[in-house]
């Protein structure tokens, strides 16, 4: 699949005119979950939001509203519906024309469902061009919260990310990107035992996020030489997508390898577009922890970042 997907930088600012053919973005607790839709010069017909099952908590009154008010058409379940649900929001998006151009917002969707969309994005490929525009809208920072919930699912976010390797005997090379959840990054390499470890860390976004990350995984840290430590701008996905893309293709020949796309939901964009280019050889894992709390609800901190994905074949 390697072919099939090409990574291009965008233009940042979200206020220049792109047509699209279809918009898809979410509709949750979160007052960000409006803000991509907000801020697009855009008004394609096709104009399509999952919506979680959390009415009346956090701003998802509100955005409904909004979006009911701008003719989104509404659809959802639950999260294991998303894949079916992106399918059939796209299936009569202009579908008689050779490219399929979109605005997609993944601020506020899950990572296991982010999975979903590329897959789903490469099977339209196999009939016509698709041109992405993935968005994110970082959040205003809060505080993390104290303690370290259990995990209480760890393992490949879809089986085909599985990953497969022709020597299940080679040593496992982890990237992980690291949040300010307290030891969640240790934990999860604790449990997977790799040879070798990469750590990905945040910056730019915010200094008191910067500083929270830090301070969560010092532990993780302290056992890392300042080689296996990288560094990355929230702001600028396209040069993230290389880093991890060049590191995994230097890893490929010699290590299974298996990326833990914790952090901002942009990192997570990345590892999710790098594994469906290498497709099946590296895995894409999944970890989440039990929650007994209210969905939160996370206001735009304003910036909106931007990644352009080509999937399929030319339409020159």
């Amino acid at each position: 699949m390697a072919d099939a997907i090409a990574l291009n930088p965008i233009e940042i600012r979200i206020g220049r005119k792109v047509e699209y053919d279809a918009v898809l973005v979410a509709l949750g607790t979160e007052a960000r979950s409006t803000h991509l839709a907000k801020q697009l010069r855009s008004r394609p017909k096709g104009r399509f939001c999952f919506a979680f099952p959390t009415p009346h908590l956090g701003s998802f009154d509100r955005n409904r509203a909004w979006l009911e008010g701008h003719d989104f058409t509404i659809g959802g379940g639950g999260a294991d519906r998303y894949r079916a649900w992106v399918r059939e929001s796209l299936s009569g998006v202009n579908s008689q024309q050779s490219e399929l151009r979109l605005a997609i917002d993944v601020s506020s969707i899950t990572r296991r469902m982010m999975a979903e969309l590329i897959l789903e994005i490469t099977h339209l490929s196999i009939r016509r061009r698709v041109v992405a525009d993935f968005w994110y809208c970082p959040a205003i920072f809060e505080r993390p919260q104290l303690g370290s919930p259990p995990i209480e699912v760890s393992g490949p976010a879809l089986p085909e990310f599985a990953g497969w390797s022709i020597d299940p005997e080679r040593t496992l090379a982890v990237l992980v990107g690291l949040g300010y959840e307290p030891n969640l990054a240790l934990g999860t390499l604790e449990y997977l035992e790799p040879g070798r470890v990469w750590a990905f860390v945040p910056r730019g976004e915010d200094s008191r996020y910067d500083r929270a990350v830090v301070k969560s995984n010092s532990d993780l840290l302290a056992q890392l030489s300042p080689d296996r430590i990288v560094s990355y701008a929230v702001g600028e996905p396209w040069q993230t997508s290389m880093m991890v893309d060049s590191l995994v293709d230097g890893l490929l020949p010699q290590f299974r390898v298996v990326l833990v796309p914790f952090g901002p939901k942009v990192f997570a964009l990345c590892c999710s577009l790098v594994a469906a280019i290498y497709q099946p050889a590296v895995t894409l894992w999944r970890t989440s922890t039990a929650t007994f709390q209210v969905p939160p609800d996370r206001h735009a901190s304003g910036k909106v970042y931007g990644l352009r994905v080509t999937v399929g074949p030319s339409t020159d």
